[in-house]
């Protein structure tokens, strides 16, 4: 069985006193590389095919939607013009003039300043 080591980085929330400080932590995991190593932990750790299968199914699942569920309420590393510029290509490739397109994002953008 051969032992890895890996290493993840995550930024303290806002809420805490240590907010914005970037923590690196390391985490060692096992592969196995016989059929005999994969027996030998299944038994270990009381697992089956069935199991190891639907639990691979449900985190992808979970993971998926999760992944989708959060998309709108990431920060983005594109400046407001930049989304806008976006945003107008998008109209225009929905067939708009590039005129039109431009009237129509400025007048979403003002209602949602008016908000």
């Amino acid at each position: 069985m051969k032992t890895f080591k890996q290493e993840f980085t995550f930024t303290v929330p806002a809420e805490h006193p240590e907010a914005g400080t970037e923590i690196t932590k390391s985490f060692e995991y096992f592969e196995c590389e016989t059929d005999e190593e994969i027996k030998e932990v299944m038994e270990r750790k009381k697992l089956s095919l069935y199991k190891l299968v639907n639990d691979k199914l449900k985190s992808d699942a979970r993971s998926n939607a999760y992944q989708t569920a959060t998309l709108p309420y990431k920060t983005t590393e594109l400046t407001k013009e930049e989304i806008t510029e976006k945003m107008v290509r998008d109209y225009i490739r929905m067939g708009n003039s590039e005129e039109k397109a431009r009237r129509r994002v400025a007048k979403m953008l003002a209602e949602e300043d008016d908000e």
